[in-house]
């Protein structure tokens, strides 16, 4: 048959512009609400229109995938009695037809939502279209590859909900059990696992694609799907963490000065001792003393391990954990919290007994900085990036465009002309207040990042009643980009004579920082 791909993409539009119609709808809604966030339709919207209108963030990308389930399924590739396979169709033609509709009809309107978005948020397309098309790639790889590999085994949408459903949950039970492997989620260890369960799951997907159009082996293309999320699951469960962290965190040098360092701080106020609400467990608080981090510079902590030894007892140990927090040049001090069993607390409570915490530590330098005073019609920052004051109010609300970098943004008390309320206590003077634009998610359907800069301080300012910082016209700011990554490295802080009695506190979950 001559034009066998136009004739399938041909017949496709015809059977199923409902569907086309209804994603087309729902991608200018979508527009037009965003649009609205940034301010720049000048339309409001209020009560339910608002949360229909909020639908359409969600509603899309939906009917995306009901559109490719429709499509993939109008020549079913379950079974061996279909009417279409009496047809002289060529599996390579009925396929490439098949990603001429996906390309026409998603991925092309995609990309011309983005482009409009950006341009009308006085951004050029132009110059982020290296990101679009990565995000163009991103969206092919995970989104529409999954929903056309999972189409190609079903007979129909309901038993592709089936299955998407029993995804979802078969993922959640894997995640609660895996969240329990010492050193799963330290930032910068998974990356290998990432990289390896990444990779194995894109080739299944395309090899199942290619099975079903090739020879429609319907059953091996499942049992291949289910092996496929087996495989993830024991990789992230057995994977040497241990080994990982220590291969991506080296121990920091001997003689090295570390971007940062750690002391006990036996001076810090104790909290009461109150029992944990997770059973089995105890929380403990240790507060530290933080020095060594130079302005432009910033210490993410990735992770971290406590080990706790006590007189003639065996050492208990947390195992890696997962850990978060940014460590910048004003902070001097914070609580790491640690869940202790608690059969092991009841034991050594009274005892002075040795702690030691090991940090995974990721440092940061910006490359680039700027000092600059903040105008009535707001502040342009690094990475093409603006934020105004929107309705005259008092916080600053930026927009960046989908390549926007890291930006750390700072201010001294003594630079902030801002008045206060009668009411509101000043900071004390001398006190650095910090914000930062965030970081994302490369896979987005919004180009263009709405987010608002509210500033805070990690130290003891806000503790006695301080009102939270806020910044105005004529306030001199000091804006950090291009941010490097430093060579990663662990730190630890050794801790002698402690009674764990002293710093028990209520809370629950696994080992966190609270920064203060």
């Amino acid at each position: 048959m001559r034009n066998q791909v136009l004739h399938v993409f041909r017949k496709d539009v015809r059977h199923h512009w409902p569907e086309i119609g209804l994603s087309l709808v729902a991608l200018v809604a979508y527009a037009w609400r965003q649009m609205e966030i940034l301010k720049l339709a000048g339309v409001a919207s209020s009560g339910g229109g608002e949360f229909l209108w909020s639908l359409s963030s969600s509603l899309l990308p939906v009917l995306w995938v009901v559109l490719i389930v429709r499509v993939v399924q109008g020549e079913i590739l379950v079974g061996d009695r279909q009417f279409w396979v009496t047809r002289p169709y060529e599996w390579k033609k009925l396929l490439a037809a098949k990603l001429l509709f996906v390309l026409v009809f998603l991925n092309i309107p995609l990309l011309l939502l983005q482009v409009f978005l950006l341009s009308a948020a006085g951004f050029s397309p132009t110059a982020h279209l290296g990101h679009l098309l990565w995000n163009q790639l991103l969206w092919l790889a995970f989104v529409i590859l999954s929903a056309v590999a999972i189409s190609t085994i079903v007979r129909n949408v309901a038993q592709f909900l089936l299955v998407v459903v029993g995804t979802l949950l078969s993922a959640l039970t894997a995640a609660e059990f895996i969240q329990f492997v010492p050193g799963i989620g330290v930032s910068g260890a998974d990356s290998i696992p990432d990289s390896v369960t990444m990779w194995v799951a894109l080739a299944s997907l395309v090899v199942v694609v290619f099975l079903q159009y090739r020879f429609r082996i319907t059953a091996a293309s499942r049992i291949l799907l289910i092996g496929t999320a087996v495989f993830i699951a024991l990789v992230f469960a057995l994977a040497p963490y241990r080994l990982l962290i220590n291969r991506a965190y080296p121990q920091a040098a001997t003689g090295h000065q570390p971007a940062v360092t750690f002391a006990f701080d036996p001076a810090s106020p104790r909290l009461p001792g109150i029992s944990s609400s997770e059973k089995g467990k105890v929380q403990c608080e240790i507060p530290l003393n933080v020095a060594g981090i130079a302005p432009g510079y910033e210490v993410r902590i990735g992770g971290q391990l406590a080990t706790i030894q006590a007189p003639g007892r065996e050492p208990w140990s947390s195992g890696w954990q997962e850990s978060g927090g940014d460590l910048s040049a004003d902070v001097r001090n914070m609580r790491v919290s640690l869940t202790v069993d608690k059969g092991f607390f009841e034991q050594v409570k009274a005892m002075d007994v040795q702690v030691r915490i090991e940090f995974a530590l990721m440092p940061q330098h910006a490359r680039a900085s700027e000092r600059t005073t903040v105008q009535p019609e707001g502040l342009t920052v690094a990475g093409d990036g603006h934020c105004s004051f929107p309705g005259g109010g008092d916080e600053l609300e930026c927009m960046f465009p989908l390549s926007a970098p890291y930006v750390l943004v700072t201010a001294n008390t003594e630079d902030i002309p801002c008045s206060l309320q009668q009411d509101e206590k000043p900071l004390p003077v001398g006190t650095t207040i910090y914000a930062n634009s965030g970081r994302w998610s490369d896979l987005t359907l919004m180009p263009v990042r709405s987010t608002g800069l509210h500033f805070s301080n990690p130290q003891e300012a806000l503790s006695d009643g301080a009102h939270p910082p806020h910044i105005c016209p004529g306030t001199r700011v000091t804006v950090f980009s291009d941010w490097e990554d430093l060579p990663r490295f662990r730190q630890e802080v050794e801790i002698s004579g402690i009674r764990l009695a002293d710093y028990r506190l209520v809370d629950s979950g696994n080992v966190r920082l609270k920064m203060r």
